[in-house]
């Protein structure tokens, strides 16, 4: 396979990044599945604290949706350390940093949520940015560094 650093045309699964940025990839997978990996078994230790705070919105089944996160978190983010259906996984995190920001950390809830908030707009951008990234080079198969699953976008 031959690297280029800039955008290569013709190239159906568009590899173009360098040999050592892959392990950029696989450090930022690592790094973005750890966190909710660890903050989903965090959340089964204390259930009930969870449902109660989410409850505190005014969400309906607070029990229910806090098994539902901290299940959830903990999948995705394991699904995306181990690269596994890492595209999928990282659109599922976004949506979960992006419903949880704007429930808990939006307006509404500042000034006492702005860190929180700006925290997980932070944290967004990261995942969405991962997830381009992984949608240019992923391939169909198994691969350790690139995640698998997705198929190739079609240029």
């Amino acid at each position: 396979m031959e690297y280029h650093s800039g955008y290569q045309q013709n190239v159906p699964n568009m590899q173009f990044i360098q040999p050592y940025e892959q392990y950029f990839l696989l450090i930022g997978r690592v790094l973005i599945g750890g966190f909710f990996l660890i903050s989903g078994l965090l959340k089964f230790t204390d259930i009930e604290g969870i449902a109660a705070y989410i409850g505190s919105v005014g969400l309906p089944m607070p029990v229910v949706l806090a098994w539902l996160a901290a299940i959830a978190i903990t999948i995705l983010g394991g699904m995306l350390i181990a690269g596994y259906k890492a595209y999928e996984a990282s659109l599922g995190l976004a949506l979960y940093v992006l419903l949880a920001t704007a429930l808990f950390h939006g307006p509404q809830h500042w000034p006492l949520e702005m860190a929180a908030f700006l925290k997980n707009a932070a944290l967004l951008g990261g995942i969405l940015a991962m997830t381009a990234h992984l949608r240019l080079v992923e391939k169909p198969g198994p691969s350790p560094l690139m995640g698998s699953s997705s198929p190739t976008p079609s240029m």
